[in-house]
């Protein structure tokens, strides 16, 4: 009896973390046309109103920068639910993971020339600021330290602590290296 019950939690619990792999990974891809879609929706609105809103490589360069970022981890969320349901997975997902590591840190810092180079509204380069910062944090949490929690009192008691679990791409790099 205590067998099967054991078994039925095993398959209760291996169904709720497939549903969360599902759920990331689609969340995550999905983010990327919204992000672009708010872009539009926001050029469009500029420039019915008469506001200057210039396609500039201040805001682009950011936004293009956020969907890799996201469709990595879009990619990565799909290889962990092909793990867990047994299916056939490249070894070399965190050697690949830890090449786009470097890749995408080099990407972040080529925006610092950018943004010195073009000259831009205050509101393109507060709109560019703002999305290259979310890049940023996007890249800390998938290569770094795990930010994003589906209860917001998690990272608030892991900020009060300054204390932070890896992410998961990290311990999976972690762990091919060794």
């Amino acid at each position: 009896m205590i067998s099967i019950i054991r078994k039925r939690e095993k398959k209760d619990s291996k169904q709720l973390l497939r549903k969360e792999l599902q759920r990331l990974a689609i969340c995550e891809f999905m983010a990327i046309p919204n992000f672009w879609f708010v872009y539009m929706l926001l050029w469009i609105l500029c420039v019915k109103v008469g506001i200057n809103f210039v396609n500039t490589p201040i805001v682009i360069y950011p936004l293009s920068l956020l969907s890799f970022i996201l469709v990595q981890g879009s990619i990565y969320w799909y290889i962990c639910l092909r793990r867990i349901d047994r299916k056939s997975v490249p070894k070399k997902n965190a050697l690949i993971y830890s090449k786009l590591k470097v890749v995408n840190l080099f990407l972040i810092l080529l925006y610092i020339p950018i943004f010195l180079k073009f000259n831009a509204s205050t509101n393109n380069i507060m709109i560019g600021m703002f999305i290259y910062i979310f890049s940023i944090l996007e890249y800390i949490n998938y290569f770094f330290i795990r930010l994003s929690y589906k209860n917001p009192l998690h990272f608030f008691a892991n900020l009060k602590r300054f204390k932070f679990p890896k992410s998961q791409i990290v311990k999976e790099i972690e762990k091919y290296q060794k």
